[in-house]
């Protein structure tokens, strides 16, 4: 699996291994894909607005939060 990381996302070798350790242990499998569309939740959420952004930074919201209306 390794050397298809490396092939197919061309990863480098410790890289590859990590990738391939992460999507292989129970606890942190969901983490690669929730990371990705957390992170698209969020720049849409604070769109360049510096008040969002400090909205997101202090407050405990949820990704229901940072749905569009």
């Amino acid at each position: 699996m390794v050397d298809r990381a490396q092939r197919w996302l061309l990863l480098d070798p410790a890289r590859a291994r990590k990738a391939v350790e992460f999507l292989a242990d129970p606890s942190w499998r969901a983490y690669v894909f929730c990371y990705v569309e957390g992170h698209r939740l969020c720049r849409s959420f604070v769109a360049g607005d510096p008040g969002r952004f400090a909205r997101l930074l202090d407050e405990q919201l949820i990704p229901a939060d940072l749905r569009p209306a």
